[in-house]
């Protein structure tokens, strides 16, 4: 695929050339009369491109336009010039000085994606500070005459950059009422500890929480931006008859609207003209040529020069928009925390505050006087809590597999559809799904091999009803390696996968090469969950150990926490490259 921007004014192109040469799927970039011209391979991000130049020119001064592209030297030129009036594009140069310049309306997938890889950034560079600012405190001997030493100052700076956004959020969540959150607990917590002097302790505690919040956010923040992507219907200001431009929100049924090529059908619509279209979201049909007076839907993309139409249907109604509704319900049923994991931490919080005011109570030594000491409970439940989102993060992983899934064409029916395919390690394909008007599909080696490869044990087939030629049945008749311990996936009409939309697993544009696909996607998920779960789970027994021993004391916890904020750091970005 080649794409072309037209620049202005970026003082060094080679900067800007290098920079857009280090995307992924940027075969070749270069600089010709004003314009970048890019070869991109089938697995480019059009968008991360585009955000990447547009950045780039903003950096050094340019600008990124978006017009047709310039004429060159072969092409007829249309500059004609009149007396002293030279004329360009039939507009006087004077006329055309007073036309304003071209404002660039931001799709909302690019700003969003932008606005996250921003704020991500930007919320761990701030983390990255807390840390070392409090490991920089940890080699300071503390001054014990000093009323505020240097060593508390580096603590108390640490703590505050970690924690002032749960700190935030709690408040948000008392005015709400929402008493059960974790941000209130935390930083009841953290105020305790403040109170009896236990800065570097909630520190730790406050670190380790912002750090499991972040991953959370991010995750789910790549999954909103996934999903608007798989149900994309515009959002560019559409030009209507007689009224000039309108947001795609503001569209109703009833407006005029012209498109141009390659822009989104914004609502479902009756076509005025006819026209082509690439209808892959919403039918599955890479170009269709749909005739005046039928319907196109939302998410259509227009392949001619142009077309008009009339809106029937508002985008919040479109068939697009209503299943992308339909799909953020069903989402919700993957990875949905226990019940019993949402009211952990305050439970726990309430028990460790009463203890830590009956030891203290019934102490010899006074209440006053130990309960820095048995505070330290409190301070070590909170340390605890962190738990919450180490667990959260995993099983948010089932989550954003089911999205990835949905963008490439498969659909799950439910979760256990999901887990049944991930734990698979045979297939049975019906003969039906292997060939077409009698003959083998030319894809059928290739996708069974993919299935072998990716852990498939046992790969036969089901001859049940057909009357299939004998030489077509030996091309295709797999003998059957039955083995202990075997968990089948049946594949054709009706079967477990299904190309025809059927099925518990629907490969919904009916390539058979979808099906290791959809193996591949479910079984990558259920192994980085697995990994992820023991390893959280055993780091966090170690730190309790840890903390137990050494009197409640988090310090000593710390490294192997940290082990296990690494792994869930690393799950992320595994899933969002592989899954």
């Amino acid at each position: 695929m080649e794409y072309r921007y037209k620049i202005e004014n970026v003082k060094d192109e080679e900067k800007l050339l290098n920079t857009v040469r280090s995307i992924k799927g940027v075969d070749s970039a270069e600089m010709l009369k004003g314009e970048l011209i890019c070869e991109l391979s089938d697995c480019a991000d059009e968008y991360e491109i585009m955000t990447a130049v547009f950045n780039e020119c903003e950096s050094q001064g340019g600008k990124l336009i978006f017009e047709e592209s310039p004429q060159y030297e072969d092409q007829p030129s249309e500059e004609v010039k009149t007396g002293d009036n030279e004329v360009i594009d039939g507009v006087s140069v004077e006329e055309k000085k007073e036309i304003p310049d071209f404002e660039y309306e931001v799709d909302r997938i690019v700003s969003n994606k932008k606005r996250i890889k921003t704020e991500t950034l930007t919320r761990f560079i701030e983390l990255s500070v807390s840390v070392l600012l409090f490991i920089i405190s940890l080699f300071i001997k503390q001054d014990e005459s000093a009323t505020l030493s240097f060593k508390n100052v580096l603590t108390i700076l640490s703590f505050a950059v970690a924690a002032y956004e749960s700190l935030y959020n709690a408040i948000t969540d008392v005015i709400k009422k929402r008493w059960t959150s974790e941000n209130v607990y935390m930083s009841l917590a953290y105020i305790a500890g403040a109170l009896i002097g236990l800065i570097g302790e909630i520190t730790v505690a406050a670190i380790v929480f912002a750090i499991g919040k972040e991953i959370e956010t991010y995750r789910n923040e790549i999954n909103k931006l996934k999903i608007d992507d798989n149900y994309y219907t515009g959002s560019f200001s559409v030009a209507c008859k007689d009224q000039g431009s309108k947001p795609v929100s503001e569209l109703i049924a009833g407006d005029e609207i012209t498109l141009s090529e390659c822009d989104v059908v914004p609502c479902d619509s009756v076509l005025s003209t006819d026209a082509v279209f690439d209808c892959f979201k919403t039918e599955r049909v890479v170009e269709k040529t749909v005739c005046a007076g039928e319907t196109v839907y939302a998410g259509s993309v227009l392949l001619s020069e142009n077309a008009e139409m009339t809106v029937i249907k508002n985008n919040a109604e479109s068939m697009l928009s209503v299943r992308k509704s339909e799909f953020d319900k069903k989402l919700s049923q993957y990875g949905v925390v226990p019940a019993f994991l949402k009211y952990l931490t305050p439970v726990l919080f309430i028990i460790a505050a009463v203890l830590t005011i009956v030891l203290s109570a019934v102490s010899k030594d006074g209440f006053a006087q130990s309960i820095a000491d048995n505070g330290r409970i409190g301070v070590f439940i909170a340390f605890c809590g962190n738990i919450f989102y180490l667990v959260t993060n995993v099983l948010e992983i089932k989550k954003s597999a089911v999205v990835a899934a949905d963008g490439a064409s498969v659909e799950f029916a439910d979760k256990n559809a999901f887990n049944d395919l991930g734990s698979a390690n045979s297939f049975v394909f019906d003969a039906a799904v292997l060939t077409e008007k009698g003959e083998v599909k030319e894809d059928v080696s290739g996708a069974l091999t993919e299935l072998l490869n990716c852990g498939a044990k046992n790969v036969t087939t089901d001859f049940s009803g057909s009357d299939l030629p004998i030489a077509v049945k030996k091309k295709i008749n797999f003998a059957d390696k039955t083995f202990k311990g075997e968990k089948k996936i049946k594949v054709g009409p009706c079967k477990d996968i299904s190309l025809s939309g059927d099925g518990r697993i629907n490969v919904c544009n009916g390539e058979l090469s979808f099906v290791p696909l959809a193996f591949k996607i479910a079984g990558k998920a259920k192994k980085l969950t697995a990994f992820s779960a023991v390893v959280s789970v055993a780091s966090f027994c170690a730190a309790t150990a840890l903390s137990v021993i050494f009197g409640f004391n988090v310090y000593f916890a710390l490294p192997v926490l940290s082990a296990s904020v690494i792994v869930n750091i690393f799950s992320v970005l595994t899933q969002k490259e592989r899954i």
